[in-house]
């Protein structure tokens, strides 16, 4: 690895840790603000893009192999997949009154 290579790494490692840093910091604001029923969405999100920022800087899964992208790929639709399952059960469930026992 040249001098020139080992520089960008440095500066992407910086950058990545700095952009970490700031959603770290709007996440922790935007739990302070009210924002109704957008709160979770919000935070979902922002969890989601760091997610990815660790995910392809930290761990090089943007220098990693096909296969392996290919492998990540699957594991997030199968994940998808699921949670869509859960949330169609959830959702077609008739949920009768809760009785007072007895």
């Amino acid at each position: 690895m040249t001098s020139s290579e080992k520089s960008n790494d440095q500066k992407a490692i910086l950058a990545t840790s700095g952009a970490l840093l700031a959603l770290w910091a709007a996440s922790w604001w935007l739990s302070t603000v009210d924002l109704g029923r957008w709160n979770l969405a919000i935070a979902v999100g922002v969890a989601l893009l760091k997610a990815t920022l660790v995910v392809l800087f930290f761990m090089e899964l943007s220098r990693a192999t096909l296969s392996i992208k290919l492998t990540l790929v699957t594991a997030a639709a199968l994940a998808l997949t699921l949670g869509g399952f859960m949330v169609a059960d959830v959702m077609t469930r008739d949920l009768a009154p809760l009785a007072a026992p007895k």
